[in-house]
């Protein structure tokens, strides 16, 4: 029950530190600080960046110097963000320092948190620890949103003209206060926890400084192997368009996005609130359904419903931008019922098996420096979104930028469809069997096709 109680204060962290505290406070950081729309994508896409280097660095730390530590280690990294940000004093320099320091948190605690649980759990229970990680983390996303709604309600909206300066700068401070309490909580639960048995009794140091080196390279290598490539390919592709199909945009600029199409304040939040709520319930649902419907029946829906829910909100955009339709209660609806469509189907398929994907698909000898290289691009592209969105809405409107989304979305869906098994129920090594089945029938049509010289084809 500790070790329980630990994967939910390291999902609530998660949740609140990939971004979502920021977007419910971007608004206050606007009408006080007057921060403009490339200093705010970068002080957005700062805390990711930083996620990105130490997410791929954070197994290697974690192999020198413990799990316990590390994950203590990013709690309390995330606890010193809070005075950084808070008492900056308008400093746009501390301000990034503090929510790169989140970010450090973020990459540490989003891959040593899963393995110290994977490690330290009966096998009896890995299963619902892995699963309450995963949901605590969708409820920390849910947290950073009721957050939001209680300091609106308490402070004022962010957009409002008649609430004072003072009170919106006091509203953004609470919502950094209120994010750094689980990280507290997380910080004196992991000094009571038991390392991980597996790295005490490992000799992790050693092995590492052996020959961590050449297995690293040779792993690298095996990367473009016929035997493996199709099926890393695969992978990239679908964990690619997990993000590409809009999630970042949603979940960091949501308020922003829903202020741009007409609604208030105060409707904003509420909007922010509900499709979190969503997010959460979809999440549940989702862990209930993977092991009875299949990966590619959820997947399947949940693609084709996040490409038509984004065509829905690049159409609003579109009819606000070109004139077809006055902002208003109208689009605003609109564009609310899309991003909450979107939620909704994201979360019953990519949001929970996208994880089951790359541990399934990929074959056990390219297995941990495949999902390395891929979080790392994957880190890297949600990166990308965050800093070009609002450069890119108010240069060219925010029309194309959804539109974009439902593509990749339905590229999503076509790669799910025919690049993949069902792996519901299959052993890890049938998978394997299955995508070496291709290669072979690939490889004897081939050879069988009247004009292929052999000599070139070798």
């Amino acid at each position: 029950m500790f070790l329980l109680l630990i994967s939910g204060l390291a999902g609530v962290l998660y949740g609140l530190a990939s971004g979502n505290i920021l977007a419910v406070a971007m608004p206050y950081f606007e009408a006080t600080m007057g921060i403009g729309a490339a200093r705010m994508g970068t002080l957005v896409a700062s805390s990711s960046i930083v996620a990105t280097v130490f997410g791929f660095a954070a197994g290697p730390l974690a192999e020198m110097f413990g799990r316990k530590r590390m994950l203590v280690l990013s709690a309390l990294l995330f606890v010193l963000s809070a005075p950084v940000i808070v008492w900056c004093n308008g400093c746009y320099a501390l301000l990034v320092t503090g929510f790169a320091l989140q970010g450090v948190s973020m990459g540490l605690v989003g891959t040593v948190a899963p393995l110290y649980l994977a490690e330290s759990l009966p096998a009896e229970h890995r299963g619902k620890g892995t699963g309450l990680f995963q949901l605590f983390l969708i409820g920390g996303i849910v947290l950073s949103g009721v957050v939001g709604l209680a300091v609106a309600y308490w402070f004022g909206a962010g957009d409002a003209a008649d609430v004072s300066v003072a009170a919106k700068t006091s509203a953004w401070q609470a919502l950094i206060w209120i994010a750094a309490v689980p990280a507290v909580l997380l910080f004196l639960g992991g000094l009571f926890a038991a390392e991980s048995p597996d790295w005490k009794k490992g000799g992790a140091k050693e092995s590492a400084s052996e020959s961590s080196g050449y297995s690293v390279l040779s792993s690298l290598k095996m990367l473009a192997d016929r035997r493996f490539v199709v099926p890393f390919v695969i992978v990239f592709i679908i964990v690619s368009c997990n993000k590409l199909c809009g999630l970042p945009f949603v979940l960091c600029y949501s308020v922003k996005i829903f202020q741009s199409c007409g609604l208030d304040g105060t409707y904003a939040n509420w909007t922010d609130t509900v499709f979190k709520s969503v997010m959460f319930v979809g999440t549940a649902l989702a862990c209930v359904l993977v092991d009875r419907a299949g990966r590619k029946v959820l997947l399947g829906v949940g693609t084709l419903g996040a490409c038509l829910s984004m065509l829905l909100i690049g159409c609003s955009f579109f009819a606000i931008e070109h004139g077809l339709l006055a902002k208003g209660g109208v689009t605003g609806l609109m564009v609310a019922v899309g991003v909450v469509a979107f939620i909704g189907f994201y979360s019953v398929g990519p949001g929970v098996c996208v994880w089951l994907v790359m541990t399934e698909v990929l074959p056990t000898k390219i297995r941990a420096i495949g999902m390395s290289v891929i979080l790392l691009a994957n880190h890297f592209i949600s990166s990308c979104q965050q800093l070009s969105f609002l450069p890119i809405g108010e240069r060219f409107g925010y029309a194309p930028v959804f539109f974009f989304c439902a593509v990749c979305a339905l590229v999503y869906f076509f790669a799910v469809r025919f690049g993949m098994p069902e792996t519901k129920g299959m052993q890890l090594g049938d998978i394997e069997k299955w995508y070496d089945e291709k290669l072979k029938r690939t490889r004897i049509s081939v050879d069988q096709a009247p004009s292929a010289p052999r000599a070139k084809m070798i």
